[in-house]
């Protein structure tokens, strides 16, 4: 499988309407992080770091030529008109190969357990990066190739 593989958690901007929202998004994060941090095949971009950038960008590229990393865990918080909360966390593989490359896992949480579900958000994630880094890779181009 090759060396553990950089692993950049991402955060949502919140709206004005959701910013409420932010000590669970908050504990999401942290939640998140520390599932995937006790995982020996992922290191985590420093929290610090992913701040840092994201106040720069939101371009996946850019981010991961910046930080070195071809795997994303990117949260989504959506508010629905009820006060629930949608979560979700989309994965991404930039190396990997077909139907590998991005999954999501999506939970509801109601008013008043916004985290009710997250659990199985966590869990989900997991498998969906550890399946995406034993997933087969994309083919290098090849420096004589040329452009078509």
């Amino acid at each position: 499988m090759g060396p553990p593989r950089r692993l950049f958690v991402s955060f949502p901007s919140l709206s004005s309407r959701s910013s409420f929202i932010a000590p669970q998004v908050d504990s999401v994060l942290d939640s998140l992080r520390a599932v995937l941090g006790k995982d020996k095949r992922f290191v985590l971009v420093p929290a610090d770091s992913v701040r840092q950038v994201l106040a720069r960008t939101r371009e996946t590229m850019v981010i991961a030529d910046s930080m070195h990393v071809d795997l994303f865990a990117s949260v989504t918080a959506s508010m629905l008109p009820d006060t629930s909360v949608i979560w979700q966390v989309r994965s991404r593989d930039l190396g990997a190969h077909g139907s590998y490359a991005s999954r999501a896992i999506t939970v509801r949480g109601e008013r008043p357990d916004l985290l009710k579900g997250i659990d199985s958000l966590l869990a989900g994630t997991k498998r969906h990066l550890r399946e995406m880094d034993a997933a087969p890779r994309k083919k290098p181009a090849s420096p004589d190739s040329k452009p078509q």
